[in-house]
């Protein structure tokens, strides 16, 4: 029988150096090469959930088939655990994606059927859990605070209060259709942000907002902070200066990016994030384990970006009007 590399539990594995796995238990498909294969025989249970969190988040950001390298099995394991709460709100983001009705159960435990196997294993990869008794002391905490309420064993359905923090956990940004774009305001990439990632965020259905073209008399920090807060969304682009230093390529971080993108983070607010494929290496370490659209020329990022757009945000109400 295949079994997924990662949990050793069953999966369909096709190839043989480079494989493609369809695992429940890591969340969905994705591929692995030897080196990474060899490197995980003596991960913990914890690095392991660590990595399927890495995994979850690149299909939520439209990486249907993430590929998993030796680099990757560092930065998963470097990422610090999550905190309870963000296992809580992964959970109603796996709840969310799934449209579910107030009729509708979540049945995790109980009778062994092949449903009932997928969904805890999906529960677990979603939630960050070691193993399946930490889901289900998860589910009885939740259980416990009113999100839920039992209709038997191993099954739970969504309370009011349940479906209240849903659609805390649904609205994400400001109910607006303006979407904030933090980038390297430099002559080079002006021609980026006209054609490819303006017009992608007008063809998804949304109004793109760049501060340094907005007219203000207020302090510009305060001004970002104000527009930050009044978007449904952020499109952050980490394209740097490259620079020789030492006989040895040097990136320049632009540090308000960042700042502009953990600041939208801090916010819950969904971030979209972007690089230049020639700045790839120089992106900081806190941000890499991060499913980038990773772009080459205009023409790409304006496609790859829209589609993004529209996978993790949704269509927006804006009615498209092409640019260039």
């Amino acid at each position: 029988m295949n079994v997924c590399p990662i949990w050793g539990t069953p999966a369909t594995v096709e190839g043989q150096s480079d494989q493609r796995v369809t695992s429940s238990r890591a969340g969905g498909d994705y591929r692995i090469f030897g080196t990474a294969r060899a490197m995980l025989e003596n991960w913990s249970a914890g690095d392991k959930a660590k990595l399927t969190t890495w995994l979850v988040d690149q299909r939520r950001f439209g990486e249907g088939c993430p590929k998993i390298s030796s680099d990757v099995l560092r930065t998963a394991q470097n990422a610090a655990p999550l905190r309870f709460s963000e296992k809580k709100r992964r959970l109603f983001l796996w709840i969310s994606a799934r449209g579910m009705k107030a009729h509708d159960d979540i049945a995790y435990a109980g009778v062994v059927k092949p449903h009932v196997t997928e969904t805890l294993d999906q529960l677990a990869a979603w939630m960050e859990c070691e193993d399946n008794k930490e889901v289900g002391a998860m589910m009885s905490l939740f259980v416990s605070d009113g999100l839920f309420e039992n209709r038997s064993s191993g099954r739970v359905r969504l309370t009011s209060q349940g479906f209240d923090y849903l659609e805390t956990i649904e609205a994400g940004g400001a109910v607006t259709d303006q979407a904030f774009v933090a980038m390297w305001f430099t002559q080079e990439l002006d021609s980026v942000y006209k054609k490819a990632i303006a017009p992608a965020i007008i063809d998804a259905g949304y109004r793109p907002l760049r501060i340094d073209q907005k007219e203000t008399i207020n302090k510009i920090d305060d001004e970002i902070i104000a527009e930050i807060r009044s978007s449904r969304f952020i499109v952050a682009d980490f394209t740097c200066g490259i620079f020789d230093h030492s006989e040895k390529k040097r990136g320049e971080a632009r540090g308000g990016v960042y700042f502009e993108a953990g600041f939208a983070m801090g916010l819950r607010m969904p971030v979209v994030w972007t690089v230049r494929s020639d700045c790839v290496d120089f992106l900081h370490f806190d941000t890499q384990q991060f499913a980038h659209i990773v772009w080459s020329d205009p023409e790409d990022l304006r496609e790859r970006l829209t589609n993004r757009i529209r996978a993790v945000i949704g269509q927006g109400p804006t009615k498209p009007d092409r640019l260039g």
